[in-house]
């Protein structure tokens, strides 16, 4: 009886160009590395007085791009602007407020799920402020 399977060539396989290799790659990163900076050693963490000088430029650049001076008033009856935070966080910016400006508020719930709630933050001795930034 003649074989009932046939033999087949062995299929060679196309040849595929192997693209370069991506900047993540020839960084020396690989998937789940937390990348500190974009300095040489993005690995490893900078130091304390550098990462803050960094993140108060950046805190400071956004502050004036929306006109903001101060911004535990700017949020008091600010149609555009809340605060995200737990209850003990709020809690202390209630305290803050009334200790620091004399200034009683009641954080109204807009939206979370248990740990962190968004709020916006109101006042009736403050007068409200406009709905542009």
């Amino acid at each position: 009886m003649a074989n009932a399977v046939s033999p087949m060539k062995t299929a060679q396989p196309n040849h595929v160009a192997q693209p370069e290799a991506s900047q993540q790659v020839k960084a020396g990163v690989d998937l789940g590395d937390m990348v500190w900076s974009v300095d040489k050693n993005a690995g490893l963490p900078p130091e304390r007085k550098k990462l803050e000088a960094q993140l108060g430029i950046l805190i400071t650049e956004s502050l004036n791009h929306f006109k903001i001076d101060n911004l535990f008033l700017a949020m008091v009856n600010g149609p555009n602007l809340f605060m995200i935070c737990d209850h003990d966080e709020g809690v202390l910016y209630s305290r803050y407020m009334l200790e620091k400006y004399h200034l009683a508020i009641t954080p109204k719930y807009i939206s979370g799920r248990g740990f962190l709630n968004v709020y916006q933050i109101i006042s009736p001795n403050k007068k409200k402020r406009g709905s542009g930034l």
